[in-house]
């Protein structure tokens, strides 16, 4: 049952157990072989192997860690500078601890929530993340492309209180960002609103900002 809710095709699952609510699930990838990064080529000499331990989605409540072995091969192309690679699935991202589908959850967990509160919910997800990994979740995350909002709402945000402060614009229609601005200057806001808005401003007087 535990190896269908897993449900990662890549992987070749060895033993599972279930110790102390976690589920520690021993794994390797199943391909025998890999493509070359510079030369794109394949080539199933394995020169080594590394263990991972991956976070997952929680299973029965409980938490899910995979200790997975990953294959080291080494390319026999005397010219390429690359004479080492290890091979990767698209289930789990390089040189991440999680796998894809824990990721996606944490980044929506990550803009819908704050660095602390994400923290204290992801823990009852059983994928245990602190607030500052949170936070940094959702500064790695790219913005969604900016369309001209019709009621644009400013204000201010602290980097630090009480000793650097930058400007949030938020959609008011929407309530979602749009923008941080690393200062609360108004002319940091004035550039903005005229590169972003094509300099079409109705009923705002710009000179208030400065």
């Amino acid at each position: 049952m535990t190896t269908r809710l897993l449900k990662i095709p890549f992987l070749k699952i060895h033993k599972i157990e279930i110790l102390e609510s976690v589920n520690r699930i021993s794994a390797s990838i199943r391909s025998t072989r890999s493509r070359r990064p510079l030369c794109e080529k394949y080539i199933n000499r394995v020169h080594d192997y590394y263990y991972r331990t991956i976070s997952d989605l929680p299973i029965f409540q409980s938490r899910t860690l995979i200790l997975l072995k990953t294959p080291k091969f080494k390319c026999v192309n005397k010219q390429c500078q690359r004479k080492v690679f290890s091979e990767h699935t698209p289930a789990i991202l390089r040189y991440s601890r999680r796998t894809e589908r824990a990721e996606k959850l944490l980044d929506t967990l990550s803009i819908e929530l704050t660095g602390r509160l994400g923290s204290i919910l992801s823990k009852q997800l059983n994928l245990h993340v602190s607030s500052s990994t949170m936070t940094r979740i959702a500064h790695n995350l790219p913005l969604p492309d900016i369309e001209r909002p019709k009621v644009l709402g400013v204000d201010d945000w602290a980097f630090k209180k009480g000793v650097s402060y930058g400007t949030v614009l938020i959609d008011m229609e929407t309530s979602r960002p749009i923008d941080l601005l690393p200062s609360r200057d108004g002319k940091v806001l004035k550039d903005w609103l005229l590169n972003n808005l094509y300099g079409i401003l109705i009923s705002i007087n710009l000179n208030y900002f400065l």
